[in-house]
């Protein structure tokens, strides 16, 4: 019974002596929330542990001598005007609580007289208090009967009958949405982990919202709602927080938009209900209203024409906020392709190009069909470009590769000269993506061309190799392009159409020569693992390339040759593609080239790679060789067989250039076999075959000791065998020269101390 002893209007008087010396708006609203939760703390409530376990608010709770009646605190709550905190912890604290809270708020409210100069509107408390009410079900139905019947009194003025308008739009759009957001702050403070709290609504109360917009939009003639153009939403924004009316970020100018989008919420939430007896002509009147706000509806962008328009992008440029240049240059898009005609216009987009990004497809296409294009024209479509993302340039450029949309034509030499800058850029400043960007925009203007030049660029300047080899990554839809062609010849085709970059490798590879061959390889290397495509075409214009040189001898040209063939045989699956055919011919050149430069010294270079080669189109099948090559090569290709010292030297250099593991069975030699065998290997094998005898030799010959060869009698053998050989044969000048060679390299590789 102490509580009631409590002086309350010295608290009043603290409080607001507190409030007044503070110097803005939110201090004061900071301090007001802070003297309600010690208010509430030390109110007489049923809180049981949820105020003692509390560490946010023990430390106050509880503290004075005399504590509130919720009466007296509700009436603290209005001199000092805390509705907004009062609601919103009503959805954080306990059911119990919050109750006895609501039940002495809406006591209080309902005998509180109107007085003829108040702070806060009553309608605006009234609001809050239907809204907080409406997760406990006995206690709104009668809060929101006494609460519609205020606002469906036929005397109110016509400004307050709009803003009970309002209200019952905010409460029934709060009701059939089945939730009430909580307030952050008191959600901590009171340890609720929920963003909402959810109600089951009260049929009842369902009814007599729905009956009573009935009522307030039924009696709304054409001009009062053109008033509420007249009421700014300052008038309703000002109490907000305790009303609750309006929850959308962006806050319109008045209140018609307002209750326009309230009414636009309601109506989505009774659209289910289109048939109901309460509903069905409800719907259609608010149709008549409803329009859901965008603050874009502020500029009044439907009844501006184009002049009114370019006037005040340019007159307001340094003060347009974002959202209205984005809403001004779209309203500017409906005016095209008419508008490109206008020069004052085309001025006007290169102006606030940094914002037509998203709409340079759309520009673009309309920039091409201008029938009298301009320089003006070419410009914007450069300025727009410098902003636009690289991947919105990709799609374009592709869908002009694809032919879905046409290209913008610029004369040769105004291509160039814009090549030559954005290649010069490209690397520097601005990083990959302003560097991809200019060649993009290059292979929307001529994508074949950006191609060719890119391509031209690697071969003649090895420093730009990487930078090309990015750019051509990037703008691989262009280098895809197909071309057309003759039919491909069954025994080349390896099951590829012919594209745009795949010729121009091919072409470099068969043509250039030198520094500029050597980057065009290069180039290729850098790029075939991107797409199978690029192999399979510089494959198949190497074949018949290679055979043509054999037959003219020329070796150098024939073992670069072989490099670039076994380089697209690298790429995964590659020989799968390959027409049966095409296998059977690149066996064939294969098996052809190897037979003829077998007895050659001067072929011995290309004997590896063409071992290599073979091997890689047949798949190690030695049936599909057999009958191909000559017998003493069959070695090779075959583990079966081995009979001869030169078959085991032949199976491991196999062995050692297919990378296979293992080698091959050693061939029982007698030891008078021997020196002759060793013989005839020295006429056949290369130099590099050489070094291979030599292991052989040591693996025939080990020394007594476990671990050890007999290295000095291998060479005692190699040695009196090539001088035997000289000595015996008439060995013609180029062999000569393979065998020294040969023997050298052994010779100083094995021997210890044989290089000094």
């Amino acid at each position: 019974q102490q509580s009631k002893e409590v002086d309350v209007s010295q608290i009043e008087q603290v409080a607001n002596k507190i409030l007044s010396r503070l110097k803005n708006d939110e201090d004061e609203k900071l301090k007001r929330r802070e003297i309600f939760i010690f208010l509430l703390a030390n109110t007489d409530l049923p809180w049981k542990e949820e105020i003692i376990a509390n560490e946010n608010v023990s430390s106050f709770s509880n503290i004075c001598g005399k504590l509130l009646t919720p009466a007296q605190f509700i009436g603290l709550v209005d001199k000092l005007v805390l509705w907004e905190y009062m609601y919103c912890c009503c959805a954080t604290i306990s059911r119990d609580v919050a109750s006895i809270l609501l039940e002495n708020a809406f006591n209080f409210l309902d005998q509180k007289k109107q007085e003829t100069e108040v702070e806060i509107a009553p309608w605006i408390v009234w609001t809050g208090l239907a809204r907080a009410s409406l997760p406990f079900q006995k206690l709104s139905t009668a809060i929101l009967t006494k609460y519609l019947g205020r606002c469906l009194q036929k005397a109110t003025p016509g400004k307050e009958r709009m803003n009970n308008l309002l209200s019952v739009l905010s409460v029934a759009n709060a009701f059939l949405s089945g939730s009430l957001e909580v307030d952050p702050y008191f959600a901590h403070l009171f340890e609720q982990g929920d963003e909402a709290i959810a109600f089951d609504g009260n049929p009842e109360i369902r009814s007599s919202l729905i009956v009573a917009l009935k009522a307030m939009l039924f009696d709304m003639d054409f001009d009062q709602w053109i008033q509420l153009c007249e009421i700014p939403s300052a008038d309703v924004m000002v109490y907000n927080g305790i009303s609750k009316i309006w929850q959308e970020d962006d806050v319109p100018s008045n209140v018609q938009f307002m209750a326009a989008h309230l009414i636009y919420k309601v109506k989505s939430l009774l659209q289910g209900q289109a048939s109901e007896p309460l509903t069905v002509d409800l719907l259609p009147v608010m149709d008549q209203f409803a329009k859901e706000y965008n603050k874009v509806l502020e500029l009044d962008l439907e009844s501006i024409e184009l002049p009114q328009l370019l006037e005040v992008l340019e007159q307001q440029k340094d003060s347009l906020e974002q959202w209205k240049i984005e809403a001004y240059l779209g309203k500017l898009m409906t005016f095209m392709p008419g508008c490109l005609e206008v020069a004052n216009c085309v001025s006007v987009m290169s102006v606030y190009a940094e914002h037509l990004h998203n709409n340079f497809e759309d520009i673009f296409v309309h920039i091409v069909q201008v029938e009298n294009r301009q320089e003006m024209h070419d410009e914007l479509f450069f300025t727009i470009a410098q902003h636009t993302a690289v991947e919105s340039l990709s799609d374009i450029a592709t869908k002009i590769t694809n032919g879905e949309i046409r290209t913008l034509t610029v004369s040769a030499d105004q291509f160039d000269s814009r090549f030559v800058e954005a290649m010069n850029r490209s690397g520097g400043e601005g990083g990959v993506g302003k560097m991809l960007r200019e060649f993009f925009v290059l292979a929307i203007l001529n994508g074949d061309r950006t191609i060719e030049r890119l391509v031209e660029v690697a071969m003649q300047n090895a420093g730009q190799l990487d930078n090309v080899c990015q750019i051509l990554k990037s703008v691989w839809a262009m280098g895809s392009k197909q071309i057309s062609d003759l039919d491909i010849p069954n025994k080349y085709d390896t099951g590829c159409p012919k594209t745009l970059l795949g010729s121009l490798l091919a072409k470099c590879i068969l043509e250039k020569v030198d520094k500029e061959l050597e980057n065009s390889i290069k180039l290729f290397n850098n790029l075939k693992d991107e797409n199978n495509t690029l192999s399979q075409q510089v494959y198949s214009a190497c074949l018949p390339q290679i055979l043509k040189l054999f037959d003219d001898s020329q070796v150098g040209s024939i073992c670069t040759l072989l490099e670039v063939i076994l380089s697209c045989l690298c790429v995964t699956s590659v020989v799968d593609t390959f027409t049966q055919e095409c296998t059977t011919y690149s066996i064939n050149i294969g098996c052809y080239m190897l037979n003829h430069s077998y007895y050659k010294p001067s072929h011995d270079n290309m004997r590896l790679n063409l071992i290599k080669w073979i091997s890689a189109v047949s798949k190690n099948d030695s049936s599909l060789i057999k009958a191909r090559v000559l017998p003493d090569l069959m070695s090779y290709f075959s583990t079966a067989n081995c009979k001869t010292l030169l078959d085991k030297v032949h199976g491991d250099m196999a062995g050692i250039t297919t990378q296979e593991s293992g080698s091959k069975v050693m061939p029982m030699i007698k030891e008078t076999e021997m020196k002759s065998q060793i013989t005839a290997c020295l006429v056949f094998i290369t130099k590099e075959e050489f070094v291979v005898l030599f292991n052989v030799l040591k693996e025939m010959h080990p020394c007594e000791e476990e671990g050890e060869t007999n290295i000095l009698k291998c060479v005692e053998m190699l040695s009196d065998s090539c001088h035997k050989l000289f000595v015996n044969h008439n060995l013609d000048e180029e062999r000569q020269r393979r065998i020294v060679s040969g023997y050298a390299s052994v010779y100083t590789g094995e021997v210890p101390g044989a290089e000094t």
